[in-house]
């Protein structure tokens, strides 16, 4: 990876629970279980399903904790454990899965809707929040885990890369044709205007 790494404020809770001390685990979980969940979701369209897998993400990671060296951050080698959980449950059904949402209108992918225009000038306008989860789940799985990878979990191209197994330059490509193609999508149903 290129560039200084900021501090992983996960590290210190890592060193706790490696060492034994199941309230530091309990710590990791709580602070990233929604986010987890929220991959999982994206995933695989089921509530119950996506709760399973991240219930058995943290068990994966608690089993093998002792294997991350903070090389990276926490975060990221918990969204591969996450994918992996996942990919191992649907193998073969990747091109199947699709986009759910939770329907209360409050959630971050208002904020992938229209590059370019912020969420407020996306509320201004009337849009509507559900066509983009809509829009977002019509398109090809490598576009939709990489624009949600970046734009709902706030990962960068690196943590990506590293999480999807892809270079950098592809996940910039992925990221690009996933916008353009939302886009579409999204002017399609009226929600950005051509």
């Amino acid at each position: 990876m290129s560039g200084a790494m900021l501090p992983d404020p996960d590290h210190a809770l890592v060193r706790k629970a490696q060492a034994g001390d199941r309230l530091a685990f309990a710590d990791l979980v709580r602070r990233h279980q929604a986010r987890v969940y929220t991959l999982a979701l994206r995933m695989t369209a089921d509530a119950e399903q996506a709760r399973d897998m991240a219930q058995e993400a943290f068990i994966q990671v608690y089993r093998h904790l002792n294997t991350f060296k903070a090389k990276s951050r926490f975060t990221t080698w918990l969204y591969v454990v996450a994918r992996n959980v996942c990919y191992s449950r649907h193998k073969g059904l990747a091109a199947e899965l699709r986009v759910a949402w939770d329907g209360d209108g409050t959630g971050p992918l208002d904020r992938i809707a229209a590059p370019g225009r912020s969420p407020e000038a996306q509320f201004e306008a009337g849009d509507d929040v559900l066509q983009t989860a809509q829009a977002l789940g019509e398109l090809p799985e490598k576009y939709r885990l990489v624009l949600t990878l970046f734009h709902v979990q706030g990962l960068g191209h690196e943590e990506i890369a590293e999480v999807l197994g892809l270079p950098i330059g592809t996940v910039k490509t992925h990221l690009l044709r996933g916008r353009q193609l939302l886009r579409v999508r999204l002017t399609e149903r009226g929600v950005v205007p051509s």
